[in-house]
């Protein structure tokens, strides 16, 4: 007997095979009545998100917002005057270098945090490629899956979208994106989980700044990012200051989020007392608790932060929060927030392994949806482009240069003489003097040995000067 999810694949693979989804203009239709849908229904979804999440009013409308945004951005980008240049361009004796054809078939698992972005914008970015989606929800007493499932059902031609609870079993022709897994399968667009997003604060700040921005990214959204902050790094010279700045803006901005219980800071050894050993709780209230790591040998055992709680640590100087960083968890960062000078950040963002890296600005637009798949480039907005969901299938009618000179080559008996010239016309040229800006290290050695000499030489000076006085 076939499952539920079977069942549902194969009337996909009806759909892809009747060749509805090749056309660019059908694509378009079906993505018009999703986005009508969205904003026909924004009470009803709204309401929905309240119901099953802890956020603002305000954070339920910005989620809608942005699933309506990256509707619009995927519709765009289906342009059917591009795909026809594209289809005929071989008749036309042109190349079509970025042809593209759809996979097939696109599984969708999605997050349940900010699910009505999570789930919407890579089942528009799939449509949009070319594909058939099945989207699988799971059993739930959750009122959003259902008003989402409403929607597509209504508003989409049968065969488009298939939902179900079960997945199918070997399916081919099919990319799986997998919101709720780590790691890094073929034919699977996987979201990292547990990958840790750092920030680092460093005594060239606006302090304001930085403690503002750090405030939006723990408490927005319930605190359920995966790009809410895990560690935060602060300078030891500014890090009582910085934290009294972060307690004024937790403080004047508590009223706009739903109070929330306690968070604590847990170890995969247990907790102590709600506060891991190392540890030191400066403050806590309704909009969470500010953590001090007193011992830097406790950030590897500390889970990824699901509340909004504020763990920093002190270092002592660039080198110190760099290694710290990248020794804290084994594997690549999922982004980190660096606060400074550009100079600094850029030192600093340059060595830390981190996907993503951000100087001096916390975009608001990562705390909506899903953590960006690794292995392609980020898009904010977003998160999942046609490119994800297509493959490359270049088409060819004109000859190359390089064709034309094989061609030469093979066409005539060639003399030494000439093989030297053709080959010294593709030598690479020689690299000119260096002529580069005074970097960090340039400038640490030159102010050391300016603070090194310079007492020397004008002692010697004042030596000589004194010495020739006497002598007269």
């Amino acid at each position: 007997m076939s499952s539920q999810g079977e069942d549902a694949a194969a009337r996909l693979q009806d759909t892809i095979a009747d060749g509805r989804l090749a056309n660019p203009f059908y694509r378009q239709q079906q993505l018009r009545k999703i986005q009508k849908s969205l904003i026909e229904r924004k009470y009803k979804l709204i309401e929905a998100i309240l119901k099953d999440s802890s956020v603002t009013k305000t954070e339920a409308f910005i989620e809608l917002y942005s699933t309506v945004s990256a509707v619009k951005s995927h519709f765009d980008q289906t342009s059917p005057v591009e795909s026809l240049e594209t289809e005929y361009a071989v008749a036309y004796n042109r190349d079509a270098l970025l042809a593209r054809q759809a996979v097939g078939i696109i599984i969708i698992r999605p997050q349940f945090h900010t699910l009505l972005f999570s789930t919407i914008s890579p089942l528009c970015a799939a449509l949009a490629a070319g594909n058939a989606v099945l989207l699988i929800f799971k059993q739930t007493l959750r009122q959003l899956p259902t008003a989402i499932a409403e929607l597509l059902k209504e508003s989409l031609d049968p065969g488009i979208v298939e939902i179900s609870a079960s997945e199918p079993t070997g399916l081919g022709a099919s990319v799986y994106v997998d919101q709720l897994a780590d790691g890094s399968f073929q034919d699977v667009i996987s979201c990292p989980q547990q990958a840790r997003t750092v920030a680092i604060v460093d005594r060239t700040c606006d302090l304001q700044e930085a403690a503002q921005a750090l405030c939006y990214a723990q408490m927005a959204f319930d605190g359920a990012s995966q790009y809410t902050p895990d560690f935060i790094f602060v300078n030891e010279f500014i890090k009582s200051d910085f934290i009294n700045a972060l307690m004024t803006c937790c403080l004047e901005n508590h009223d706009k989020y739903p109070p929330r219980p306690k968070g604590h800071l847990s170890t995969n050894n247990g907790i102590v007392d709600n506060v891991a050993k190392g540890s030191t709780r400066i403050s806590a209230g309704t909009w969470g608790e500010i953590i001090e790591i007193t011992q830097r040998e406790c950030l590897a055992s500390l889970v990824k932060v699901q509340e909004s709680t504020f763990y920093v640590h002190a270092y002592r100087s660039l080198e110190d929060v760099i290694e710290t960083c990248n020794n804290c968890t084994s594997d690549n960062k999922l982004a980190a927030f660096c606060f400074g000078d550009p100079k600094t950040c850029k030192y600093i963002l340059q060595f830390v392994n981190a996907d993503a890296c951000f100087a001096n600005i916390v975009p608001k637009e990562l705390f909506v949806g899903p953590a960006a798949p690794r292995g392609y480039p980020i898009e904010l907005c977003r998160r999942y482009s046609l490119d994800m969901f297509s493959m490359p299938r270049p088409q060819y009618s004109l000859r190359t240069s390089f064709t034309s000179t094989l061609d030469v080559l093979l066409g005539k008996e060639l003399s030494a003489a000439f093989k030297t010239k053709i080959l010294d016309e593709l030598k690479v040229p020689e690299r000119g003097p260096a002529n580069q800006d005074t970097g960090y290290f340039e400038l640490g050695v030159k102010i050391g040995a300016s603070a090194i000499f310079l007492p020397i030489l004008a002692g010697g000076v004042t030596g000589i000067f004194f010495a020739v006085k006497g002598l007269i």
